[in-house]
C-alpha cells in the first residue's frame, strides 16, 4: 500500500491554489453574511427588490405619500446626453408626488455646481444624481446606479447585474427627509478587524452612518436605536467596557458580535454573551 505523505501534500500546487480560491470564497460568503446580519439586526426601512423598467415600487409610493418636506433631485447630465432610461423614473417620481422636483445640471455650463455637495472631495462625476431635502443631501455615482454580481474567488471584480436606480433614489429620499438616521457604532480600543469596504458601502447604501466608538475613552451615550458592532477583537475588553455595553443592551439597544474564541481567550466578552443565552 503506498503510504501518503500528508505534510508534503500541503506543499502540492492543487492544494496551494485549491486552497486559497476556497479561502477567498469563504472570505466572500463571510461578507455577505455580514452585511444580511446587520441588514436584518437593524431593520431595512428601505427594501427594494424589484427591478421593472420605467416603474415604482409600493414601498417608493408609500414613501412618496408620506413626503412632508420638498425634495430637489438633481441629474448632472451634459445637455442633450441625459440617460433616457435614469430620466423616465426620475420624472416618476414628480409625476407621483408634488413634493419632488427634478433639475438637470449641466456641468458643462455650471462647473460649480457638482463641487458644494463634493464634501469628501472626491469629486461629483457626469451621471451622478444628487437629492437634497432641506440642509441634507445624498450624492448617488452613475456606478451605484446598478447592481453588481461579484466574482468570489476574485472581490475585486464585479459584473453589471440589474439597475438600482429606484432603490438608491428611494432610499436618498428617506435618507434626507429622516430627522435621525440608524447609527452602527463599531468598537475600537481591541485590535479589532477593520470591516470590508464592500460592508461598509452597503451599509451607507442603506443610509446607515458608521463611526467608530472606543468606550474608555468617549463619553458618547449609545441611543436605543443605535447599533454596537464588535468584529473579531484581540484583546478583551474591560470592566468599564463591560459594564456600558450591558447598560446599553439592558435599554434596547443592539449588538452584533463576531468573536473567535479559538485564537484569543476572552472571559469577559465570554460571560458577557453567556448572560445572554449565547
Amino acid at each position: 500500500m503506498k503510504r501518503i505523505n500528508i505534510k508534503q501534500s500541503f506543499h502540492n500546487k492543487k492544494f496551494k491554489y485549491g486552497g486559497y480560491a476556497t479561502l477567498v470564497t469563504i472570505i466572500f460568503i463571510a461578507i455577505l453574511v455580514v452585511i444580511n446580519l446587520v441588514v436584518e439586526q437593524m431593520g431595512i426601512k428601505v427594501d427594494l427588490t424589484r427591478n421593472e423598467l420605467y416603474s415604482l415600487s409600493q414601498q417608493t409610493y408609500d414613501i412618496l405619500n408620506d413626503l412632508q418636506e420638498d425634495v430637489t433631485i438633481y441629474g448632472l447630465y451634459e445637455t442633450g446626453r441625459e440617460q433616457t432610461m435614469v430620466t423616465e423614473i426620475l420624472e416618476r417620481y414628480a409625476n407621483r408626488s408634488k413634493k419632488v422636483h427634478i433639475e438637470y445640471k449641466d456641468p458643462i455650463l455650471y462647473p460649480q455646481f457638482a463641487m458644494q455637495y463634493d464634501k469628501e472631495g472626491k469629486g461629483v462625476g457626469v451621471g451622478s444624481i444628487i437629492v437634497e431635502s432641506g440642509n441634507k443631501f445624498k450624492v448617488i455615482s452613475q456606478y451605484d446606479l446598478v447592481n453588481y454580481n461579484y466574482n468570489p474567488y476574485d472581490p475585486t471584480q464585479a459584473q453589471a447585474e440589474s439597475l438600482a436606480i429606484e432603490q438608491r433614489v428611494t432610499a436618498a429620499i428617506d435618507y434626507v427627509t429622516s430627522d435621525k438616521n440608524p447609527m452602527i457604532y463599531t468598537l475600537v480600543g481591541h485590535n479589532e478587524d477593520q470591516l470590508p469596504f464592500i460592508v461598509k458601502e452597503q451599509l451607507e447604501r442603506e443610509n446607515y452612518t458608521l463611526e467608530e466608538l472606543n468606550l474608555l475613552t468617549s463619553d458618547k451615550e449609545l441611543g436605543q436605536d443605535d447599533t454596537l458592532f464588535i468584529a473579531t477583537p484581540k484583546r478583551d475588553i474591560t470592566q468599564e467596557e463591560d459594564e456600558k455595553v450591558r447598560q446599553f443592551l439592558e435599554k434596547g439597544g443592539r449588538a452584533i458580535f463576531l468573536l473567535d474564541f479559538v485564537e484569543e481567550d476572552l472571559p469577559i466578552f465570554e460571560d458577557l454573551l453567556k448572560s445572554y443565552g449565547v
